[in-house]
């Protein structure tokens, strides 16, 4: 398979809803439907919509996260990036997730609290192991304190699961810095060695898809080729040009 064919990264990442093709801005999506929670997700960053997060993961947890389980880590880095950024939100849905949520819920609660690694998230993590009591949440919550989660914008890109967790920030915040580092890691798809190659390859395919879909990650790519040198210079060359024929 050629690594810039037209299957998906989420397809070489096992997860297959962060990248789902042909999907489209939505003022309202239904966060009800496989369809809908894409669309959520994956724009948020142009409309944030902090009060429907419980919903989504109420969805999420029962209706995709058995179907996808490599996503789960990616949704998880989605939330954590909004926990980062507020405390309150952080605390509320912690709250509603406590009051009625699933134990999928809940573990996906945990796994986003651990990656914020905030005082607040840190915190809930605390309450958290008080309150939720079952075997697997006891568990994973123990597993979790015993070391902190790599900050995702330092730390090496070892995996295409990073990238995906990367992409997930992106849609949460609009953030340049996930672009950037994927960016990074662009020229191992043909400089790379053995697990590089895949990154690599998951690299270009990710950037030249959501440069296509995404305005903005278009004009980030098109800003970074202006200082880029070598392959990544050959490679976002490419991106850019056939990006900036359907933008």
């Amino acid at each position: 398979m050629s690594l810039r064919s037209s299957a998906p990264i989420a397809l070489m990442a096992g997860m297959a809803i962060l990248l789902s093709s042909a999907i489209g801005f939505c003022d309202t999506p239904n966060l009800q439907s496989e369809e809908g929670f894409n669309q959520w997700f994956s724009y948020y960053y142009l409309k944030p919509d902090p009060q429907r997060v419980p919903e989504a993961i109420r969805y999420f947890a029962g209706s995709l996260s058995e179907k996808y389980p490599n996503s789960r880590m990616p949704v998880a880095a989605f939330l954590a990036a909004l926990f980062k950024a507020d405390d309150a939100l952080t605390g509320k849905v912690f709250s509603d997730i406590s009051a009625d949520g699933s134990e999928n819920s809940k573990v996906l609660m945990v796994n986003a609290l651990w990656l914020a690694d905030t005082v607040k998230s840190r915190e809930l993590l605390g309450k958290a192991k008080t309150q939720w009591n079952t075997p697997l949440l006891s568990g994973i919550i123990d597993r979790k304190n015993k070391s902190r989660a790599d900050n995702l914008m330092e730390a090496p890109i070892q995996s295409p699961l990073i990238l995906d967790m990367l992409w997930a920030t992106f849609f949460a915040t609009g953030s340049p810095e996930p672009i950037e580092r994927i960016i990074s890691v662009l020229h191992l798809m043909k400089e790379g060695h053995e697990m590089e190659l895949l990154v690599g390859g998951a690299a270009d395919w990710s950037l030249a898809s959501n440069a296509q879909q995404h305005q903005r990650v278009y004009e980030l790519c098109k800003a970074k080729l202006e200082s880029s040198e070598g392959v990544t210079k050959e490679l976002l060359q490419e991106i850019v040009q056939n990006a900036g024929a359907k933008n």
